[in-house]
């Protein structure tokens, strides 16, 4: 299974963050997979953390719609297969000082699904889709740490654009994103491998490290 360890791989803040390089405090490991080419992918996301302070939500980016080619596919709510989500989830846009500030230290706007957490440090989000799966982000949030703060972790490429490379790819060299769902349900120039391809290299573990300052 392909590994991102140590530093980088996570940034983020609060008790979430190791002090230093090292054991990994917070984890995020994904699977994507699929029985044959007539289903529909299912997506899952599997959030652990040693520290004190439990999953509120985590957003999963997906395709966004862009407001200079109105007719370009994105994905919708629809394309969330019906009762195949784990977890309450809303598809829309995050941007940093958002009104609540539910989303601190999210490094930049990204459209995509939020799931709601269910307040543990083990939480696993499953949702099943047509769409293929490409590289892309991820957030997550605690709500106060147990008083001591606020816990957030993302994937430390957030901001760099995402790679345009095949889903079967090492994660180990996607710049540090994770497997999520595109606007495509194949063809095209989307590449998307043979399932059994992408069970042995869809896999990966991020580890924590320090927000850069």
């Amino acid at each position: 299974m392909p590994v991102l360890s140590g530093s980088p791989g996570l940034d983020g803040t609060g008790n979430w963050v190791a002090p230093s390089p090292g054991t990994p405090i917070t984890t995020l490991t994904w699977t994507v997979s699929r029985d044959s080419g007539s289903d529909p992918w299912l997506y899952c996301y599997d959030f652990s953390t040693t520290a004190q302070g439990g999953l509120s939500h985590i957003i999963i980016e997906t395709t966004a719609p862009d407001p200079d080619n109105p007719d370009k596919p994105y994905f919708t709510d629809d394309d969330v297969e019906d009762g195949s989500a784990s977890a309450a989830w809303e598809l829309k846009w995050y941007n940093p000082g958002d009104p609540g500030n539910s989303n601190p230290n999210l490094p930049g706007s990204v459209y995509g699904l939020e799931f709601a957490g269910n307040s543990q440090t083990v939480d696993q989000i499953c949702f099943e889709s047509f769409k293929v799966p490409v590289w892309g982000d991820f957030y997550a949030k605690d709500g106060n740490a147990g008083g001591q703060g606020t816990n957030t972790a993302w994937n430390a490429g957030f901001v760099d654009p995402d790679p345009q490379v095949p889903p079967s790819t090492d994660p180990g060299q996607t710049n540090f994103h994770i497997l999520r769902p595109d606007s495509d349900s194949g063809g095209g120039e989307s590449p998307v491998p043979e399932p059994a391809s992408l069970g042995i290299l869809g896999i990966a573990l991020l580890a924590v490290r320090r927000k850069r300052s």
